[in-house]
Protein backbone atom coordinates (compact mmCIF):
# COMPACT_ATOMS: atom_id res chain seq x y z
CA UNK A 1 0.00 0.00 0.00
CA UNK A 2 1.31 3.43 -0.96
CA UNK A 3 1.26 5.67 2.12
CA UNK A 4 2.71 8.92 0.78
CA UNK A 5 2.55 10.58 -2.61
CA UNK A 6 5.06 12.92 -4.23
CA UNK A 7 2.90 14.84 -6.70
CA UNK A 8 5.80 16.31 -8.73
CA UNK A 9 9.46 15.31 -8.92
CA UNK A 10 10.42 18.85 -7.79
CA UNK A 11 8.43 18.51 -4.54
CA UNK A 12 10.23 18.51 -1.20
CA UNK A 13 7.03 17.44 0.58
CA UNK A 14 4.72 14.49 0.05
CA UNK A 15 1.07 13.95 0.96
CA UNK A 16 -0.01 11.31 3.47
CA UNK A 17 -2.50 8.98 1.76
CA UNK A 18 -3.31 7.34 5.09
CA UNK A 19 -2.80 8.47 8.69
CA UNK A 20 0.88 8.00 9.54
CA UNK A 21 2.12 6.99 12.97
CA UNK A 22 5.39 8.17 14.47
CA UNK A 23 8.22 5.83 13.39
CA UNK A 24 6.26 4.41 10.41
CA UNK A 25 8.66 3.37 7.64
CA UNK A 26 7.63 4.58 4.19
CA UNK A 27 9.22 4.24 0.79
CA UNK A 28 8.83 6.37 -2.34
CA UNK A 29 10.85 5.81 -5.48
CA UNK A 30 13.29 3.60 -3.59
CA UNK A 31 13.95 6.15 -0.82
CA UNK A 32 13.13 5.26 2.78
CA UNK A 33 11.36 7.80 5.00
CA UNK A 34 10.56 7.53 8.70
CA UNK A 35 7.64 9.59 10.04
CA UNK A 36 9.03 11.68 12.91
CA UNK A 37 5.55 12.25 14.36
CA UNK A 38 1.91 11.33 13.75
CA UNK A 39 0.72 12.87 10.48
CA UNK A 40 -2.96 13.01 9.53
CA UNK A 41 -4.36 11.87 6.19
CA UNK A 42 -3.91 14.57 3.55
CA UNK A 43 -1.19 16.42 5.47
CA UNK A 44 2.35 17.00 4.27
CA UNK A 45 5.54 15.15 5.22
CA UNK A 46 9.02 16.54 4.48
CA UNK A 47 10.85 14.46 1.88
CA UNK A 48 14.11 16.35 2.44
CA UNK A 49 15.52 18.63 5.11
CA UNK A 50 14.08 22.12 4.53
CA UNK A 51 15.98 24.87 6.30
CA UNK A 52 14.41 27.99 7.79
CA UNK A 53 13.66 30.53 5.05
CA UNK A 54 13.81 27.96 2.24
CA UNK A 55 10.98 27.23 -0.17
CA UNK A 56 8.46 24.46 0.46
CA UNK A 57 7.56 22.89 -2.89
CA UNK A 58 4.32 21.00 -3.62
CA UNK A 59 2.72 20.44 -7.06
CA UNK A 60 6.13 21.47 -8.46
CA UNK A 61 5.44 25.01 -7.20
CA UNK A 62 6.44 26.99 -4.12
CA UNK A 63 3.60 26.96 -1.58
CA UNK A 64 5.44 28.88 1.13
CA UNK A 65 8.56 29.15 3.28
CA UNK A 66 9.84 27.15 6.23
CA UNK A 67 9.64 29.32 9.37
CA UNK A 68 11.92 26.89 11.21
CA UNK A 69 14.21 24.06 10.19
CA UNK A 70 12.16 21.06 9.03
CA UNK A 71 13.80 17.62 9.02
CA UNK A 72 13.12 14.81 6.55
CA UNK A 73 10.10 12.90 7.91
CA UNK A 74 8.63 15.87 9.84
CA UNK A 75 5.01 16.94 9.57
CA UNK A 76 4.80 20.13 7.47
CA UNK A 77 1.91 22.39 8.47
CA UNK A 78 1.10 25.86 9.83
CA UNK A 79 3.45 25.45 12.82
CA UNK A 80 6.53 25.35 10.55
CA UNK A 81 5.28 26.72 7.21
CA UNK A 82 4.40 30.30 6.21
CA UNK A 83 2.01 29.68 3.33
CA UNK A 84 1.75 31.92 0.30
CA UNK A 85 -1.55 30.31 -0.68
CA UNK A 86 -4.95 30.80 0.84
CA UNK A 87 -4.20 34.24 2.32
CA UNK A 88 -6.74 37.02 2.43
CA UNK A 89 -6.48 39.57 -0.36
CA UNK A 90 -3.65 41.98 0.40
CA UNK A 91 -2.30 39.87 3.30
CA UNK A 92 1.49 39.68 3.16
CA UNK A 93 3.90 36.94 4.17
CA UNK A 94 5.47 37.82 7.52
CA UNK A 95 9.09 37.92 6.45
CA UNK A 96 10.15 38.52 10.07
CA UNK A 97 9.36 34.84 10.71
CA UNK A 98 11.64 33.52 7.98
Amino acid sequence: MIKILRINKKDNVGVALTPLKKDDSLEIEGILYIAKENINFGHKIALTDIFKGKKVIKYGEMIGYAIQDIKKGDWVHVHNLQSNRGRLEGEKINTNEI
